[in-house]
């Protein structure tokens, strides 16, 4: 895509919740942000809509089915009161955590438990992009994805001085923030297929505490199932809220998503319809139902959000940071000489730790996956080690 055709803008979008964190969502404070950019620079939104006619001009014919799939490496950055120990108040556990991710996965993956629930008249499916807790830092080490940040901070107050010294890069990591007693759900910075934020600390990804995690381990009811998390992420590859900016003369410039009015709360019936559709897709993770009203991204948001991977975040695909292995060793236990001279009773046993795949080849030829060798006449032995 030519530079003259990209998008250069970036949104905050706010998924907006009461001081409290209960009752219903305030709105979404993206609206007004974008005014604000928008009055700053009247070529924004133009540029803005271009990327979404740029996507369709260049869109492929086809499935995104048969595509393939796309992981991005996560680091969770778990912001909790110090004194708290791992598994106790906002310092979640990493089973916590990988609940989280089970969930994005299975949303991303259109295996969610719940995607029945979509009304058959919308275009959804698998969007082929999963995801995986770090198991490699920045440093090449081995890691469990999370790092756990100690303070007495107001993360709202102090967000770009606690992402400062705890990012990892954004070329290797989706780095997403979750702290307590947020005035909003969650909040993402927005990406183009050809454009992010300049700069890195300024491109994130937060989670109120009580939003985070799978059914179970998320606290904030009636969004305890891990959508929020879903909804961000979809921002931060690119999509934004179904209804925009509110009224039918705006767009979200996906095509099968269609247009609608304004966000929907708590969980409607189907149909509930406005600006003369047959019925808003207030399913759509990209709205602003209760977690167990949420079940679908359409094709095209799929598709669109594997442009924005494709694109301006790509380095993410050549990141290692899911294949860390631990490093192989090697122990020899082996018979010297055969019991009695010349029969063929020789042993020997190869054991192996780290890598994954273990495979035991002697130079006889045979192979085996537990290293051990026998009825071997005395003589010269090569044994290799193979890993996956």
């Amino acid at each position: 895509m030519s530079s003259n055709r990209i998008l250069l803008f970036f949104v905050l979008s706010f998924f907006a919740v009461n001081s409290s964190l209960v009752g219903q969502i305030n709105k979404c404070g993206t609206d007004k942000y974008m005014q604000e950019r928008f009055y700053k620079n009247t070529n924004l939104e133009i540029q803005k809509d271009r990327s979404y006619n740029d996507f369709y001009e260049l869109k492929g014919k086809s499935n995104p089915q048969n595509r393939t799939i796309l992981t991005i490496p996560v680091h969770v950055i778990i912001v909790h009161a110090p004194g708290q120990s791992v598994g106790s108040g906002d310092n979640l556990s990493l089973e916590h955590i990988q609940s989280q991710i089970d969930v994005m996965n299975e949303d991303f993956a259109r295996t969610n438990s719940d995607a029945s629930n979509t009304p058959p008249e919308f275009q959804v499916g698998d969007t082929n992009i999963r995801f995986c807790l770090a198991s490699e830092d920045p440093d090449g080490n081995g890691t469990d994805g999370v790092t756990r940040y100690a303070t007495n901070l107001d993360f709202d107050s102090n967000d770009y001085f606690i992402r400062s010294e705890t990012a990892w890069s954004r070329d290797d990591y989706m780095n997403i923030w979750v702290a307590p007693n947020l005035d909003y759900l969650g909040l993402a910075t927005l990406a183009s297929p050809g454009w992010i934020p300049n700069d890195p600390i300024s491109d994130f990804i937060h989670i109120v505490t009580g939003a985070f995690g799978g059914p179970g381990y998320a606290t904030l009811s009636p969004y305890n199932l891990g959508r929020t998390a879903t909804h961000e992420i979809g921002h931060w590859l690119g999509l934004q809220h179904v209804w925009r900016n509110s009224g039918c003369a705006q767009d979200d410039g996906i095509a099968d998503t269609p247009l609608q009015d304004d966000e929907n709360f708590n969980c409607p019936n189907h149909p509930s319809p406005s600006c003369g559709n047959s019925g808003d897709m207030f399913m759509n993770y990209m709205d602003y139902v209760d977690d167990d009203c949420m079940n679908a991204f359409t094709i095209d948001q799929g598709e669109y959000m594997v442009s924005v991977l494709n694109g301006a975040r790509s380095s993410l695909l050549f990141s290692s940071g899911c294949n860390y292995a631990d490093p192989l060793s090697i122990d020899l236990d082996y018979s010297i000489n055969p019991s009695c001279y010349g029969e063929e009773n020789g042993e020997i046993q190869v054991s192996a730790t780290g890598g994954t795949g273990l495979t035991f080849e002697i130079s006889t030829g045979e192979q085996n996956t537990d290293g051990y060798f026998d009825n071997l006449p005395s003589g010269f032995y090569t044994v290799t080690v193979f890993t996956s």
